[in-house]
């Protein structure tokens, strides 16, 4: 099986530490190949990586998650992974209605 490789972006660390964990259980065979805490540094590990998933916040410095994503398109990065972008709610990952897919 290949492997998924997920980029995850959040500017709030113990968030980003609980989605690394709930994606490990529910998802055991993800790779985990970048965290970033703004949006500069996503989009440059989004390039760096090519990840299949990049899980963004909607609200980060530097550059919001939408930002990173029209970015990542432009720069013809976007047309081989999905972005889950986490909105910024009361946060409870992995709940439907917190998630958009593009």
């Amino acid at each position: 099986m290949k492997e998924i490789k997920a980029l995850l972006a959040d500017d709030e660390e113990q968030l980003r530490k609980y989605l690394k964990a709930k994606l490990a259980e529910v998802w055991p065979d993800l790779v985990i190949c970048g965290e970033a805490r703004n949006g500069r540094d996503a989009l440059d590990l989004i390039a760096k990586h090519h990840p299949e998933i990049a899980f963004l916040d909607i609200r980060m410095p530097g550059l919001t998650g939408m930002e990173v994503a029209r970015n990542a398109r432009l720069q013809g990065l976007a047309g081989s992974f999905s972005l889950p972008l986490m909105m910024n709610m009361p946060w409870k990952p992995l709940r439907r209605g917190r998630l958009i897919i593009f």
